[in-house]
Parts: C-alpha cells; sequence; structure tokens
C-alpha cells in the first residue's frame, strides 16, 4: 500500500510538471535564486529540510527469512538542494516484525541510522518548477536493536551496531520552496555480528545488508 502511495503522489506531481512547455525546461547546475521568492532565512545554494517514510528489507535470504519487511521514516538535511553538487545528513529509522524460533510472537526488530551522503545531480528548472534526477553515495552507521523479545533463545542476538555505505539514486521534484524526493538506496553493512550459529558463536554468513524505498516531502530555504 505505501508502494501505491508513493508511486501514485510522483505520478500527480510530475503530471503537474509536464504541463509546462518542454524547451522552457534549461539544465542548471548552480541555482538562479532571483526564480524564488526571497525571505530572511534563504540560502545562496539552497538548504532542504524534509521529512517522509518508506519500506525496507534485508537481502541475506536467512536474515530475510526471519523478518518481515520493515515500514520507515525518516528526515533528511541537503545542502545545495538545487545544486549539481550537494551534500545531505539523513536519519532513517525502521520496525519490522520477527519471526524467528526463541523469541515471542510480537517480537521486533528496529535500526535507527544515520548517514552523511553527496550527492550529485541534474537540476532542470523551467521557472518555480525543478526537477533533479541525482545519484548519492556516504558512510553511515546503523544500530540494530531486538525489542519485545522475551526469553531470548533464538539466533538473534539483542543488538548490534554495523557501519554503512549507502549508495543510491532518486529524483526530486519542486515547486517555488516545496519539495517531493524519492529515491531507492541499498546499505552494504559491515561488522555484522546480529545473527549467531547454534554454537553461540557469530554467523559471518549472515549479512545485515539492505534496501530502503522512501518518499521525502520538504520545504526549502
Amino acid at each position: 500500500m505505501k508502494t501505491k502511495l508513493t508511486i501514485a503522489a510522483l505520478l500527480v506531481t510530475f503530471a503537474a510538471v509536464g504541463t509546462a512547455r518542454a524547451d522552457e525546461w534549461v539544465l542548471q547546475p548552480f541555482p538562479d535564486r532571483t526564480m524564488l521568492p526571497d525571505t530572511p532565512l534563504s540560502t545562496p545554494m539552497g538548504t532542504n529540510i524534509a521529512v517522509g517514510g518508506g519500506v525496507e528489507d534485508f537481502l541475506d535470504d536467512e536474515v530475510e527469512s526471519q523478518s518481515d519487511v520493515a515500514g520507515s521514516w525518516g528526515a533528511r538535511v541537503v545542502i545545495g538542494s538545487r545544486s549539481a553538487i550537494a551534500g545531505e545528513v539523513e536519519y532513517i529509522g525502521a520496525a519490522q516484525q520477527i519471526d524467528a524460533l526463541g523469541v515471542a510472537s510480537d517480537a521486533a526488530l528496529v535500526r535507527n541510522g544515520v548517514t552523511a551522503n553527496l550527492r550529485l545531480g541534474l537540476p532542470f528548472t523551467n521557472g518555480p518548477w525543478a526537477v533533479t534526477p541525482y545519484a548519492l553515495g556516504g558512510l553511515g552507521w546503523s544500530r540494530f536493536d531486538l525489542i519485545n523479545e522475551g526469553r531470548n533463545t533464538s539466533s538473534i542476538r539483542n543488538e548490534d551496531d554495523v557501519f554503512t555505505i549507502p549508495v543510491g539514486a532518486g529524483i526530486s521534484a519542486g515547486y517555488n520552496r516545496f519539495t517531493m524526493d524519492a529515491r531507492y538506496a541499498f546499505y552494504p553493512t559491515f561488522d555484522d555480528e546480529l545473527l549467531r550459529t547454534p554454537t553461540g558463536s557469530t554467523d559471518r554468513d549472515a549479512g545485515l545488508d539492505h534496501w530502503n524505498i522512501n518518499l521525502m516531502l520538504g520545504y526549502e530555504f
């Protein structure tokens, strides 16, 4: 359902964008701030603050088989939001039900993570409209916590901290100062120790690599 709502919202946005004449769209690597209303909080290259949510899941079959698809939520600050080169800091949280032997039926795995990313895009503008397809990469950290587990005798540890190297792509559409951003990101993880073998040692073959699809709504300064 969340994926369908995301697609519907994007179709409405880009249908509205498409009403402008195609020959008026220009590639604008650096923003022309005269096209936007000026406010005391305006920044030369654009600063965007956005919040939203989406879905995510693990890629490893062993981990994925013990959990449901997660719902996610997040917030993002982008410096240079109307430029070809931008930097961002992002927080993403997620929660998913765990279906493993040895934990309570309402057990869930919660993830909280932060990343710092570099974003390279192609900003196209048409008056107050802006559309920017982009690619991103960065560094991050995530914390996994098993909650409501009861007496945990499963192969899943109660917590784990991992490093991530997010990579992904997305598209941002804006009108005046309001923006909508959809992206897909893949999070390779390192130092994974969440799953253990029957002997209690860390299961090195069970990685926490995961993907995330999200939609965020924002405001640009």
